[in-house]
């Protein structure tokens, strides 16, 4: 590519990036984007070219008929011996394979089932806001998000009700938390 074809490149990414965080956002920014020119619109994200859609039949299509067509990606973290197996960072013939045995988990059956189980979690977690709101300390959400994930995936998983949002010492909940403090380490490292 020619010197100043980059360097115009480069400026437009610029310009794009600063009115993406000046007028409400991605969100916005892209909405705008689409408004003016149209259901599909082209645009860097740095230097990775991306495609916004906003047609319904073309999202559909990609999401279910030529899902398999897009195996791979973006980098979000850098893969290493804990989450190189992931379907996250999987590639390629990997992720299909990984795809084709996961799959079948999520049927339309199989999510209906889990409802009640999320439901119930939902309401445990209600009923802990609420707990701990009565009091004047200052409420932890973090902690609360993640016990309240933990109990859905321990629930619906592994059919194991942990009560993480409530029993702290419960010896599955710390060594999860010990493996996740691994992994967000191995992500930032």
């Amino acid at each position: 590519m020619p010197r100043h074809l980059s360097i115009i490149e480069d400026s437009i990414d610029l310009y794009i990036e600063k009115q993406r965080r000046k007028k409400g956002g991605f969100a916005a920014t892209d909405f705008n984007l689409i408004q003016k020119y149209g259901k599909v619109v082209g645009v860097y994200q740095g230097t990775r070219p991306t495609l916004l859609i906003s047609d319904p039949d073309i999202v559909r299509d990609l999401f279910i008929k030529d899902f398999s067509n897009f195996t791979n990606r973006p980098d979000v973290i850098k893969p290493d011996k804990f989450t190189s197996h992931s379907m996250t960072v999987a590639r390629d013939d990997y992720w299909k394979f990984l795809r084709t045995k996961i799959s079948p988990t999520f049927t339309t059956g199989k999510l209906r089932n889990m409802t009640t189980l999320i439901q119930r979690c939902s309401d445990d977690l209600v009923d802990n806001i609420k707990k701990q709101s009565e009091g004047d300390s200052v409420i932890d959400m973090k902690e609360i998000a993640s016990g309240f994930t933990m109990d859905v995936i321990c629930s619906t998983a592994f059919g194991m009700q942990v009560n993480s949002q409530t029993e702290k010492d419960n010896q599955f909940v710390s060594y999860a938390r010990r493996a996740m403090r691994t992994q967000v380490k191995a992500i930032f490292s």
